[in-house]
């Protein structure tokens, strides 16, 4: 049976993302998967804003979108009996999971054959071109086939291939389309001298733990630390001496020191506070939007200001990267009441609705936020009735003492057994309204805090915290803080 190696080209990827090494990656996927003869030959799939050197192939289709008409397209250029489709920008795709993937495909006479536990740009998707050609060309035809496939698994013969070791837990998504991901592969392969196999990767990451340690990605900034009302699970009954609002210089020094580390992040105006008490706001916000680097804006706050400010806000700059997500943990005036001591459900409310209206076509980037502990635990079904009847999403969230700082609420612990390293170590940076950089975001108080981004550039601070990383990967856990005590380890943002 005729095999054809698909490399697709997804939307956004340039040639930048398609060299790893000096080399072109499709070059080199090419010689792993075609001349190796784990395929018959191969097509390059590209969408129509592609304008790179794949363009004048002769092996090139041009798609309009990823639906049942391009994949049919795809197999009568081919002429093959199955599809397997391998992302252009995927280095590191090892043929022995191809060849493994297209055995069992054949050996059971799947129509599709996929894996979950092994991540992007490691795998491959088969499709077999007779299920391609039998799909009707009108319903779903809009929709990515492979989501057509998923949503309906029952009707058709599927296979999903599994392979040890589990390396989700790393959450590394191996594709040259993110800088972040493509440094860490190039690190990684120039380091070794060779493209590694993907039975070896666990233990290369963990040997080689600290080419995870890039940059951070996600950056938590508390722009205000004050709020107009605080829940019973409230940190800020944790701190000590509560903090003003930061200075748009400090806000614009941090996002200019971003620019050192070269990589796409996450910025959350978050912390202790509601970003929207700070009257630099709005300034704040759209230097962030302003900065090529950033590619999801957080908003979290209390809801109480979401008023027409806001809400006109969002509707006029109608920007997809931002999310907001609010904090309320109530359906009516009671629940408030007890949760929050205020009778703001009323504004609360009417704040939520109206950014979801604002937010139009990108509603679906507000949540609202449901603190899971023994005071909502009784009514967390009629909240989710409530709510959803509203079309507003939900975020079920876990409580964080922040090391025993405030009172634990919560009626369960899920903490897994078995301890990986901290993500937060990995990634994150907390930075409070004064400019301290905690240890990490259960430092809300500062205590451990050793540096100001008053002081000293946040690549310098960035570095110095290298060795509390590394340290935590081979399990030596700072004891001040105590990071064994901690229940945030396994929690992750971006």
């Amino acid at each position: 049976m005729k095999k054809a190696l698909v490399l697709y080209v997804d939307d956004g990827v340039s040639d930048e993302s398609l060299v790893s090494g000096g080399s072109f990656v499709p070059d080199i996927l090419k010689e792993r998967l075609v001349v190796s003869g784990i395929t018959d030959g191969l097509v390059y799939s590209v969408p129509s804003s592609y304008q790179g050197a794949l363009s004048s192939s002769a092996d090139t289709l041009v798609r309009d979108g990823d639906d049942i008409a391009c994949w049919k397209a795809i197999a009568v250029k081919t002429g093959a009996d199955h599809l397997v489709r391998v992302f252009a920008d995927a280095p590191f795709i090892d043929g022995t999971i191809v060849s493994e993937m297209l055995e069992i495909h054949e050996k059971y006479l799947a129509e599709f054959t996929y894996s979950e536990n092994i991540p992007s740009g490691l795998s491959c998707e088969i499709f077999s071109s007779e299920l391609i050609r039998n799909l009707p060309d009108d319903g779903e035809k809009r929709l990515p086939l492979s989501q057509v496939i998923r949503s309906n698994i029952n009707q058709f013969d599927v296979e999903l291939f599994y392979k040890a070791p589990d390396i989700r837990d790393k959450r590394i998504f191996f594709r040259g389309k993110d800088a972040r991901e493509r440094r860490i592969m190039d690190d990684l392969s120039a380091r070794l001298g060779r493209y590694p196999a993907y039975v070896d990767l666990k233990n290369l990451i963990e040997e080689h733990c600290d080419l995870l340690y890039s940059g951070p990605s996600y950056l938590e900034i508390e722009v205000s630390g004050t709020a107009d009302v605080e829940a019973v699970y409230s940190w800020r009954k944790g701190i000590k001496t509560i903090r003003g609002d930061m200075s748009f210089a400090f806000f614009s020094k941090l996002i200019g020191d971003m620019r050192q580390f070269g990589l796409p992040y996450s910025i959350c105006f978050g912390g202790s506070g509601d970003p929207l008490c700070n009257s630099s706001f709005y300034e704040m916000l759209e230097a962030a939007r302003a900065e090529n680097l950033i590619k999801t804006i957080f908003i979290e706050t209390d809801g109480t200001r979401c008023d027409s400010n806001f809400t006109g806000y969002l509707s006029r700059v109608h920007d997809p990267r931002i999310t907001v997500i609010i904090d309320c943990s109530a359906y009516d005036d009671a629940s408030y009441a007890a949760m929050y001591n205020s009778d703001k459900f009323q504004t609360v409310k009417k704040g939520i609705l109206a950014v979801r209206d604002a937010l139009g076509d990108n509603a679906k980037n507000l949540y609202i936020q449901l603190m899971k502990i023994r005071e909502t635990e009784p009514f967390i079904d009629t909240y989710y009735d409530f709510w959803e009847a509203e079309k507003v999403q939900i975020i079920l969230q876990k409580q964080n003492t922040f090391l025993g700082v405030i009172e634990d609420r919560r009626y369960y612990d899920l903490t897994p057994l078995d301890r990986i390293p901290c993500w937060h170590l990995q990634r994150d940076l907390f930075v409070m309204s004064d400019g301290k950089v905690g240890f990490c975001k259960q430092d809300i108080n500062g205590v451990w805090s050793k540096w100001n981004i008053g002081d000293s550039p946040l690549s310098d601070i960035w570095v110095a915290r290298k060795d509390t990383f590394l340290n935590d990967c081979k399990g030596k856990r700072s004891v001040s803080p105590d990071c064994s005590v901690c229940d945030e380890w396994y929690t992750f943002n971006m």
